[in-house]
């Protein structure tokens, strides 16, 4: 599976030469291609969880990606469930339990309620525990019938 970083570019000021210049200028080598390496080494590549995870929410999943990458106390998790709805919840479990020190949220990059496209929606996981919670905004319920569709991406601490 492949991956992308976002990268904030800033100048930086040479004194030298008295001008502002980007950190992918020659003279100060291939910065972006450097780092890229050692944030890859540094994450490695993502592991499928999808078939270990136990889902809460539909009869049956059509799809059910989901990857992570651990590096330290830091995992990031990319989702993308979709199936015939039989609850008013969608959550799935996750491969580490959270840190205990606060809840983690987050946003759905794509949501489908009763097979109709949802305006928002947010994910969350409870300080302590190792599930995924996705809702609606405002906090509105799945219908249990038809189809749900959840996908997004979320970072969480790990104990």
């Amino acid at each position: 599976m492949s991956s992308f970083f976002l990268i904030r570019l800033e100048p930086i000021y040479d004194k030298e030469s008295n001008i502002f210049v980007d950190k992918f200028n020659n003279q100060y080598g291939n910065f972006l291609q450097d780092n890229l390496q050692k944030i890859e080494l540094q994450f490695g590549d993502f592991k499928e969880w999808g078939s270990f995870s136990t889902t809460t929410g539909w009869s049956a999943l059509t799809t059910k990606n989901i990857y992570y990458k651990k590096t330290g106390n830091l995992v990031l998790v990319n989702f993308y469930l979709d199936g015939t709805s039989d609850a008013t919840s969608a959550q799935f479990t996750l491969p580490y339990t959270a840190s205990n020190i606060v809840d983690i949220y987050g946003t759905l990059s794509y949501a489908l309620n009763n097979g109709v496209a949802v305006n928002g929606g947010r994910c969350y996981i409870t300080k302590n525990t190792n599930i995924l919670v996705c809702k609606q905004y405002p906090d509105t319920v799945w219908t249990n019938v038809n189809q749900k569709i959840v996908a997004g991406q979320v970072f969480y601490e790990i104990v």
